[in-house]
C-alpha cells in the first residue's frame, strides 16, 4: 500500500527509475492520453531511495531530480525542443511524480491512498486516470485507487457506481463522518455532481456572508469620506 498525503512533494526520482527500467513508453502513452504531444522523456541516472518505514517522506538526494528529467516535444513544423521537468506546469509535474506509484500499484495489484488528488491536476486528468484503474484489460491485477477530491465535476462523468463515491461531512461536534452515495435513493445514471452542488447528499460546505469584512469595508468609507 501507499500511501501520499495532501501536500506530500511526490518524489520524480521513483518515475525517472521506472523510465529506466523500460517503462518509457508505457509512461509517454499515459501522456499522450491526456493530449501532452510528448515524444520522449530523457532521464539523467540518479539514485532512488524507497521511504523509510512507517513514513511518507522520501530521503534527500544530492541533486534536485527535477534537473535529471527532460521532456522532449516535437512541432507540427517539425522543430525538436527539450524542456527540464522544473519548467513544465504543475500539472505535468505532479502527473510525472504520480506515473510511478500508478503503475506500480497497478503492476502488483496493491492499494494507492491518495488526498485532495484533484490538486493541480484537470478534471479530465483525473478521470483519465480513474480509467486507468477500471479497465480490466490494463488493471489485471485489481489494483486499488482510493483518493479525496473537492472536484465535484469527476461525480458527472458517469464512471462510477454509487457505492464507489463516499461523502464525508463535518458533524456540529466537529468529527467527520463517511456515508456511502448509495445511501441516498437516486437514479443510477452515475451523474451526480449537480445533486450534489444543490446539497441533497451534505457534505457541503455552507456559506455565509462574510460580517467582519463588511463591517471593515464600511469603515474605509467612512474614513474616506
Amino acid at each position: 500500500m501507499r500511501v501520499l498525503p495532501n501536500g506530500t512533494r511526490i518524489h520524480p526520482s521513483y518515475s525517472s527509475s521506472m523510465i529506466n527500467n523500460g517503462l518509457k513508453e508505457f509512461a509517454i502513452d499515459l501522456f499522450h492520453s491526456i493530449d501532452i504531444p510528448l515524444i520522449d522523456i530523457q532521464t539523467v541516472q540518479g539514485v532512488y531511495s524507497e521511504p523509510q518505514t512507517n513514513s511518507s517522506k522520501f530521503e534527500e538526494l544530492p541533486f534536485d531530480p527535477e534537473d535529471s528529467i527532460f521532456f522532449c516535444y516535437k512541432s507540427k513544423s517539425g522543430k525538436q525542443r527539450r524542456v527540464i521537468l522544473r519548467n513544465e506546469g504543475d500539472g505535468a509535474r505532479i502527473l510525472f511524480g504520480l506515473f510511478g506509484p500508478i503503475f506500480d500499484v497497478i503492476d502488483k495489484g496493491a492499494t494507492l491512498i491518495i488526498d485532495e488528488m484533484n490538486s493541480s491536476i484537470h478534471p479530465n486528468v483525473l478521470s483519465q486516470i480513474c480509467e486507468m484503474f477500471m479497465d480490466p484489460n490494463l488493471n489485471r491485477r485489481n489494483g486499488l485507487l482510493i483518493f479525496s477530491s473537492h472536484d465535484f465535476f469527476i461525480l458527472n462523468s458517469n464512471k462510477f457506481l454509487r457505492d464507489q463515491v463516499w461523502l464525508m461531512e463535518m458533524s456540529d461536534v466537529l468529527q467527520s463522518s463517511l456515508t456511502p452515495l448509495s445511501s441516498f435513493k437516486i437514479q443510477e445514471d452515475g451523474n451526480f455532481g449537480s445533486s450534489y452542488l444543490a446539497g441533497e447528499f451534505g457534505a457541503i460546505p455552507i456559506t455565509r456572508r462574510m460580517k467582519e469584512a463588511q463591517n471593515l469595508a464600511d469603515g474605509r468609507q467612512s474614513e474616506d469620506s
